[in-house]
Parts: structure tokens; C-alpha cells; sequence
């Protein structure tokens, strides 16, 4: 991160995406359909959805679908079992720098180490 800045604005988001996923496994099992909502003190709703799922690299994933104020924010692709991220979409302004409109990473290869 040090020789390269902008990895930090990549990182930076990568890992308060994968918190965002933390309502979703406290529950217990997760499937497509699932839904969690929550409001705050000042009235901003937050709906975490399951949308649907996928195989990416030979692992079952599942596509999560971030909304704030009925507005899709965020889109995750994450592996099941240690919520890899496969896919990370951002659009939420209050994530994103200024001059930024969005943030997409998606994973081009993964080699899987037992």
C-alpha cells in the first residue's frame, strides 16, 4: 500500500465490504432470498439481500445486493464458506472519493490452497 496509493482506495473499500456481510452470517445458514434490514438513529434503512448464486472458481458464491434508502449501493459476489469476494461493485457516494462515480473489482484468478 505504500508504494502504491491507489491500492489503499481498493483495499479500503474491499474490507468495510466484506463487514457489511457480518447481519447476514450471525443468523446462521444463508440462502438466496434472505433479506436483513435495519434502520439508524437518523432514519437511514439499509436492506442486505441474498439475490441469487453462482459457482466462480469452482466454489458455490452468492450475489448480495447492498440498498440504502431503497438505492442499490453495492454489490457483492462472495464465496459461501469465507466470504471471499469474487465481485465488488460500489456506488455509494459516502464510500467513494469525490471525483469517483463508482468502484468495480472482480477477481480474474484464484488458486485455492488446501
Amino acid at each position: 500500500m505504500f508504494s502504491n496509493p491507489s491500492l489503499a482506495s481498493v483495499l479500503g473499500a474491499a474490507f468495510p465490504a466484506q463487514f457489511v456481510l457480518a447481519p447476514l452470517f450471525m443468523g446462521g445458514e444463508i440462502e438466496e432470498g434472505f433479506t436483513w434490514k435495519e434502520k439508524d438513529e437518523e432514519g437511514k434503512e439499509t436492506e442486505i439481500s441474498v439475490i441469487s448464486t453462482k459457482t466462480r472458481f469452482g466454489k458455490e458464491a452468492f450475489w448480495v445486493e447492498i440498498k440504502t434508502n431503497g438505492m442499490v449501493v453495492m454489490q457483492i459476489l462472495a464465496e459461501k464458506e469465507t466470504y471471499f469476494l469474487f465481485i465488488l461493485d460500489i456506488k455509494d457516494k459516502e464510500l467513494l472519493e469525490p471525483e469517483q462515480q463508482r468502484i468495480y473489482l472482480e477477481v480474474e484468478e484464484v488458486t485455492w490452497r488446501e
